[in-house]
């Protein structure tokens, strides 16, 4: 109730007075000179952006282990004899198709200690425990994807493969972890802090509407002011997951769903949901339709100026979308417009307009980005071709203009940063130059 009244607030009277602290806690101009969300000294923070990878999902998953294993025995041997004695924190973790399922797997597993797959088997079911292996490699099982069983006798083709497989293994994984939660408790991963947040992009089909305000000159001064409506489709969902111990009401910001303790809660269900749409690979898995309050969407565009004045661009909704409390739409795979979320966990460690350390010696945050697929897109056509090639050629360049992001230009020739990483198969982890 509290946050509700707070975003209701804030989003509809624009009143901020009220609310300063809370703004800067959550939204800080930059977080290198912010004393609201400072960085914890003797501390090095990151974020996770998962690429989308379809199949790929599978090596995501193995690095998602292998990064466990790691920080788990780095935190076991802190205060060792040569051990550096700075902290890891996890700050956020942002994906893209399955680069969002592998950030729930997170999310779900982050009080449960397990078992890694690095480890010779010294006993049949050694991995049991393991989500990432668990998942990936038991429980989603081609032949069950190939079986029509999803389809009614009146009902429409919806997907190529049985997308109601993957519910069912979720809502499993969800009853397992709900029946042996009492002989996890007490288990926290330091690296993970009290809780993190988890951005999973979707390609919203029924779009969110924007006017951008123009003025036309009237004659004797006067002006008259204008919009351009367009709709935004790439979208994402937010939420933050409990780590070491329970999430309160103003941790987060409100567009942030608060996952609880009890993993047969509804919100948990939403999470899996929210994973399944950024998964939801077009024509062969199902789209999937998703709701959430409408007033998420007050804090998607937010700006602070150098005196410290927070401005809101809020939705241009329509008479009939200003009735809905609750905002419905369809979504496919977060990957055809978004598959590298490196921007919303960017800007989760430096703030609305601030930068993350660069330098070798002032770094104290950085971004890792994991690519299951990092080659450059094929190039597209140069000249005349068939009808077909030029709807395929439309469609291709379609695709790679929504996931083009300028902001990364201004970095693309630039030496010497370590706010950056890059994973990619087949060579050691690099930085992203």
């Amino acid at each position: 109730m509290i946050r509700r009244s707070v975003m209701q607030s804030i989003s509809q009277r624009h009143e901020y007075s009220d609310y300063v602290s809370e703004l800067k806690r959550w939204f800080p101009r930059d977080r290198s000179t912010s004393q609201e969300n400072p960085v914890p000294p003797h501390t090095f923070e990151f974020a996770l952006a998962l690429a989308g990878a379809v199949s790929g999902g599978a090596y995501a998953a193995g690095f998602m282990d292998v990064l466990f294993e790691a920080l788990d025995a780095w935190e076991a041997a802190r205060g060792l004899a040569g051990v550096p004695v700075h902290r890891v924190r996890l700050k956020t973790v942002s994906g893209a198709s399955a680069g969002a399922m592998n950030g729930a797997l997170a999310a779900l597993f982050a009080r449960r200690d397990f078992k890694h797959g690095r480890h010779p088997r010294e006993e049949p079911g050694y991995l049991f425990n393991n989500p990432f292996y668990q998942v990936w490699v038991r429980d989603i099982d081609a032949q069950r994807l190939l079986r029509p069983n999803d389809l009614g006798k009146d009902s429409a083709l919806r997907s190529l493969l049985n997308s109601a497989h993957l519910d069912q293994v979720a809502e499993s994984l969800l009853r397992r972890l709900d029946a042996t939660a009492e002989s996890s408790d007490g288990f926290q991963r330091p690296w993970m802090g009290d809780a993190f947040s988890l951005h999973f992009t979707v390609s919203n089909l029924r779009g969110v509407p924007y006017a951008f305000a123009f003025s036309t000159p009237k004659g004797e001064g006067a002006r008259d002011l204008t919009g351009h409506l367009s709709r935004l489709h790439q979208d994402h969902l937010s939420f933050a997951a409990p780590a070491g111990g329970v999430i309160q009401a103003l941790d987060f910001p409100p567009d942030h769903r608060a996952l609880p303790m009890d993993f047969l809660n509804e919100s948990w269900r939403d999470l899996i949901q929210a994973a399944l749409a950024a998964g939801a690979f077009p024509v062969a898995l199902q789209a999937r339709t998703l709701r959430r309050p409408r007033r998420d969407y007050d804090w998607r565009f937010i700006r602070c100026d150098d005196e410290g004045v927070y401005r809101f661009v809020t939705p241009a909704w329509g008479r009939e979308e200003m009735q809905e409390e609750t905002y419905c739409f369809l979504n496919v795979d977060g990957g055809v417009m978004n598959n590298e979320p490196f921007q919303l966990a960017r800007r989760t460690l430096s703030g609305l307009e601030g930068r993350n350390p660069r330098s070798g010696v002032a770094a104290n945050r950085a971004v890792i980005m994991l690519d299951p697929f990092p080659e450059a897109p094929a190039p597209g056509l140069a000249d005349q071709d068939s009808l077909a090639h030029i709807l395929l050629g439309l469609l291709s360049g379609l695709k790679n203009q929504t996931r083009f992001d300028c902001q990364d230009i201004r970095l693309a020739d630039a030496g010497d940063i370590y706010s950056r990483f890059l994973v990619v198969p087949g060579v050691p982890a690099k930085r992203a130059g």
